[in-house]
């Protein structure tokens, strides 16, 4: 089995659904994808199981800004996702329907759009780093969570969170200062 894959400095594109359905998806396993990637296509990463995910800011910026919809959609299984600090939003459908289990957003995200992490049924945690909320374009962005996620937020702004708008229902989920 796969455990390991580093992506070579030479590949500038990511195609279409590269590793969706291939025999990478059977084991827990890690992905490092150098900074010369300029481009991941549509279902890039359609429903695969990575144990770890690992992408440059410059292409995560790339990404979010050219094929946000259908880069990480539907299935793709990421234990853990830390949004580059240089990323200033997360744009429709970007991690919607993915089996992503934290997501941790620097203070840099001023907003979210529509049904960013919708459906993300195994998202136990989602920890916000800016004392100010990050605009969310509607209350969808966050829609069917598990009832068990926990939303993390600095304790300073836990009682703005907890009142700002389109954010999930503080009387559903738990929001916890740190």
């Amino acid at each position: 089995m796969v455990k390991k894959i580093s992506i070579p400095n030479s590949i500038t594109t990511l195609t279409a659904q590269v590793f969706q359905a291939s025999d990478i998806n059977k084991a827990p396993n890690k992905v490092y994808v150098p900074s010369g990637v300029t481009t991941i296509e549509n279902s890039c990463f359609y429903g695969c199981g990575f144990e770890k995910l690992v992408l440059p800011s410059s292409i995560i910026s790339t990404v979010f800004r050219t094929n946000p919809i259908t880069s990480f959609y539907n299935g793709a299984l990421i234990q853990k996702y830390t949004i580059p600090n240089d990323a200033t939003q997360i744009p429709s459908f970007c991690f919607s329907q993915t089996l992503l289990g934290e997501i941790d957003i620097p203070s840099t995200v001023t907003s979210i759009d529509t049904y960013a992490f919708s459906s993300c049924v195994c998202l136990a945690r989602v920890t916000f780093h800016s004392t100010t909320p990050p605009t969310l374009s509607a209350s969808n962005v966050f829609n069917s969570l598990p009832t068990d996620c926990k939303i993390y937020v600095p304790s300073a702004a836990l009682s703005t969170y907890k009142s700002a708008t389109n954010y999930p229902s503080s009387s559903k989920y738990t929001y916890v200062g740190y």
